[in-house]
């Protein structure tokens, strides 16, 4: 399966042990980092990964006191993942109160809660 993998800044080191980890269960990883050096342009590019890829794994982390963090950069990747028919795996589930958990939940994402053989 090709995969993108996001999250925010402070999940760097994750999306970099998730990538090892999934590659060695024979997925594909498009991409696993995403740059603000030119908005426009990294949008764009970030786009075209997910609607290359199969499906989007969002590494939501515990950042200090937000737990399972999604972060904005994420969430609008989800949303783009949606409308394109890909699959969404979240690494871990949604803290409660979460401002995105409603429609998070109404995307059909699937929460592997650091299982990753769940992918496929």
């Amino acid at each position: 399966m090709k995969l993108v993998i996001c999250g925010s800044k402070k999940a760097i080191n994750c999306m970099n042990e998730l990538e090892t980890g999934l590659i060695s269960r024979g997925h594909e990883i498009i991409s696993s980092k995403f740059v603000t050096d030119n908005l426009e342009n990294d949008f764009v590019d970030y786009f075209d990964k997910i609607n290359e890829a199969d499906s989007l794994l969002v590494a939501n982390v515990n950042e200090g006191l937000k737990r399972y963090h999604v972060d904005s950069i994420s969430f609008l990747g989800m949303r783009f993942a949606f409308v394109s028919d890909k699959s969404i795996y979240l690494l871990n589930s949604l803290y409660w109160g979460n401002k995105y958990e409603e429609i998070i939940n109404k995307m059909g994402s699937i929460f592997l809660e650091g299982n990753l053989d769940l992918i496929g």
